[in-house]
């Protein structure tokens, strides 16, 4: 996004210069919520993966992988998309089990904490970085002990 946004020819002459991204990474949203209350649509009997590739089989991939998630039913959802002259299935299966793995390490993580940590994006309208929010939040604290 910042070489197509950014301002700067410097940003954006050094970002073109890079080489292509081998891997892409696409979270598709929250599908359960759309299709929730509306009356006209519903969600197709296919797996939400089902339309992930819709290009012709003779067709280049862009990426040698490309990850596509998706929330479908209130579940977290991962699709693996590679080329089978490049990797073997069960390389992209070790992959997918150690990135499964990971996020669960994460999460975990999270669940077990003792003490509640923001991020700006816990505020999106409140304008923060998250230098601004750790001195709001270190105030309320010290009122809080006070």
């Amino acid at each position: 996004m910042l070489k197509y946004l950014s301002k700067s020819k410097n940003i954006t002459d050094q970002l073109n210069k890079m080489p292509k991204a081998e891997i892409q990474f696409n979270y598709l949203g929250q599908f359960s919520q759309i299709f929730k209350d509306s009356k006209l649509f519903e969600a197709a009997p296919e797996p939400p993966g089902a339309f992930a590739r819709v290009a012709s089989p003779i067709q280049p991939r862009p990426y040698k992988l490309e990850v596509l998630g998706i929330i479908a039913e209130n579940e977290l959802q991962f699709e693996w998309l590679y080329c089978e002259n490049l990797f073997k299935k069960s390389t992209i299966e070790n992959l997918a089990d150690n990135y499964i793995n990971n996020l669960q390490d994460i999460i975990s993580h999270c669940i077990n904490k003792n003490n509640k940590e923001f991020t700006p994006s816990d505020f999106p309208l409140a304008d923060l970085d998250q230098q601004k929010l750790n001195k709001i939040y270190e105030k309320l604290r010290q009122q809080k002990v006070n």
